[in-house]
């Protein structure tokens, strides 16, 4: 018997991810295809990711409004109307899936079109963006109950429904994460610290380095620095002069990696931006997690998230933060009240 056939669209940032996770949960029980584009509307905010986070709220509240909403989804159908009718035709999916808002418009009309059910993910647990929801797909799936009401204020002719988040089956928790730093060629029993700057490599979390770089405690740094190679030449050339400045710092620099579970692992605490993935990845790890900064607007709720659901700390103030920072490294202990059973 030929097995059902799944189409997912997708983009790159967490959106990939998110498909990447779903696309594991489907296993072997499904054909799956995918529809992949890093659309050159990105660009700009890539550049608000990586320099600017804070200025993002500009444009996720412009696009609130009703006018330049619908001026937005009627760019966008234009320029993916043809693409997703022809990929659909192709591949003829018994179901489609969405992980990025920018195909839902050109879906809705296609999918209708050619009789297709369509399931919509919606890419962040707060903070919802109207334009992330359809109420023409089968369902929108959520995070939680909170994110249904929120959702059904904006978009009450929606299906909504919650199934928690999208986790690899890799993110779990190690009994001993020595171990994992071992395999990794990471010191053992040296208080370790992942910085995790997002899918695209968030140039704000650089601005603690220096309180962690003079450290009179045995530290131990991964950065990982996604797709920002510029990041990733400065910290190379950073790390080549760090432990001569002080002995007692290591520090590793990472580009886009697929290890990051085991990184997340081998963490006693992960600093970096407040995505929803890194969250919710060093939530599964039981790895505290302190958010340096977030993308506004957008990321605003996850913040809210770290304190509801107490996974860590959040300081966006560099002088505070380098000071929380200074605290943990001196009593790490500090850290247990975070930790999951």
């Amino acid at each position: 018997m030929l097995k059902p056939k799944v189409a997912i669209f997708t983009s790159s940032e967490g959106h990939l991810s998110i498909a990447q996770s779903i696309e594991q949960i489907l296993g072997d029980n499904y054909r799956i295809v995918t529809y992949y584009k890093r659309d050159s509307l990105m660009s700009m905010y890539v550049f608000m990711y990586q320099f600017f986070p804070f200025s993002y709220q500009i444009p996720f509240m412009l696009t609130k409004q009703k006018g330049i909403g619908l001026a937005f989804i009627d760019f966008v159908k234009k320029r993916y109307d043809r693409e997703v009718r022809r990929f659909l035709k192709k591949h003829q999916p018994d179901i489609v899936i969405s992980t990025f808002f920018i195909y839902n418009h050109s879906l809705a009309t296609e999918c209708a079109d050619l009789k297709i059910p369509w399931l919509n993910v919606v890419t962040d647990p707060r903070t919802i963006h109207p334009l992330l929801l359809s109420k023409d797909a089968v369902t929108n799936f959520v995070f939680d109950q909170q994110s249904v009401q929120d959702c059904l204020k904006m978009c009450a002719d929606g299906s909504f429904t919650p199934i928690g988040w999208y986790l690899r089956p890799e993110f779990t928790p190690v009994p001993d994460r020595d171990v994992v730093r071992r395999q990794l060629g990471l010191q053992e029993g040296v208080f370790t610290m992942l910085l995790t700057t997002g899918s695209e490599g968030t140039n704000v979390i650089t601005t603690i380095l220096p309180t962690l770089l003079s450290t009179p405690k045995p530290l131990q740094l991964v950065l990982a620095c996604g797709n920002n190679k510029g990041l990733l030449r400065s910290m190379r050339t950073t790390s080549k002069v760090a432990r001569r400045l002080n002995p007692n710092v290591s520090m590793k620099v990472l580009g886009f990696t697929h290890e990051m579970h085991s990184y997340m692992q081998a963490a006693d605490l992960i600093v970096g931006k407040g995505g929803p993935n890194s969250l919710f990845e060093a939530a599964a790890t039981h790895t505290p997690f302190v958010c340096l900064t977030h993308i506004a607007g957008q990321e605003d709720g996850n913040l809210d998230i770290i304190k509801q659901y107490r996974l860590g700390y959040v300081e966006e103030n560099p002088f505070r933060a380098a000071k929380l920072l200074k605290k943990i490294i001196a009593r790490p202990s500090d850290l247990q009240k975070f930790r999951l059973p």
